[in-house]
């Protein structure tokens, strides 16, 4: 059963990631920067935010009771059966 939960979040992973990105993509020229994320001048903007919001929604439909840990801010601790970790 594990091997099949693992190739499900594989194959998760690799599309959702592609959605992602082609929403990136289409949205590269027109974005606003919401908050800088640290001292560093490392900044947040609104696709930044969709993005991460479009996986981590897609992440909890399907794995609904694991963690869905997000890069920009947001952080669904559902259990501990396992967690979703997003870095860029």
């Amino acid at each position: 059963m594990e091997a099949e939960v693992l190739r499900l979040a594989k194959d998760l992973s690799t599309r959702i990631i592609m959605e992602a990105g082609n929403l990136i993509r289409e949205r590269f020229n027109s974005f606003n920067v919401i908050q800088e994320k640290d001292e560093f001048g490392d900044v947040v903007t609104e696709v930044d935010l969709l993005a991460e919001e479009m996986i981590i929604n897609e992440i909890s439909r399907v794995f609904p009771n694991h963690q869905v840990q997000g890069e920009v801010g947001f952080m669904f601790l559902l259990s501990r059966e396992a967690r979703f970790v997003m870095e860029k």
